[in-house]
């Protein structure tokens, strides 16, 4: 508890600021979602259901972020008169940037990579980068660390499922 106080009493003006980024970057990350879509439909629109869900659990991702911030940025931006009222705003912080934005972030990139895969409109390197984001994220044990995940995927690329899937079926491209 003491250490959130002080985080955000030495830190207010750097969380407000980075809120004021975000929200400015908006408006150009959904510029950048809805050309993605446009490219990943390919040609022929074949895989435009793919390219729209990814566009639309982006663009939910984001919306979602936004929400989960506000009341944090609302504290520290007002100030706060109990600890309470800190610790309720950033547990809501972070339940609207980390958990309730999982399953958007994988449906973001999954969807968008196999409409990448399937017209072919860009190279396969972004699908690869994609396996690699899932498979470090998808730990396999008991242990739901993201840093433990990637840490034993880069000691051993083997160790995750998706991953050795994936390599088997690259090649095959």
């Amino acid at each position: 508890m003491q250490e959130l106080t002080g985080y955000a009493h030495d830190n207010r003006s750097g969380v407000l600021l980075a809120a004021a980024l975000f929200q400015i970057a908006l408006p150009f990350v959904f510029v950048f979602l809805a050309g993605l879509r446009r490219i990943a439909s390919g040609h022929d629109w074949s895989a435009e259901a793919l390219a729209a869900g990814g566009f639309a659990s982006g663009v939910a991702l984001q919306i979602v972020a936004l929400v989960g911030q506000l009341a944090f940025v609302a504290i520290l931006w007002r100030g706060f008169t109990t600890s309470e009222q800190l610790t309720l705003a950033y547990d809501m912080n972070l339940l609207g940037l980390y958990a309730l934005t999982s399953g958007l972030s994988l449906g973001s990139v999954v969807l968008t990579s196999l409409a990448i895969w399937q017209t072919r409109a860009l190279p396969l390197w972004p699908i690869l980068l994609a396996a690699v984001v899932a498979a470090a994220t998808s730990p396999k044990s008991s242990d739901s660390s993201f840093a433990w995940a990637f840490l034993r995927l880069a000691q051993d690329p083997a160790s995750s499922p998706f991953l050795r899937g994936y390599c088997g079926w690259l090649p095959s491209v």
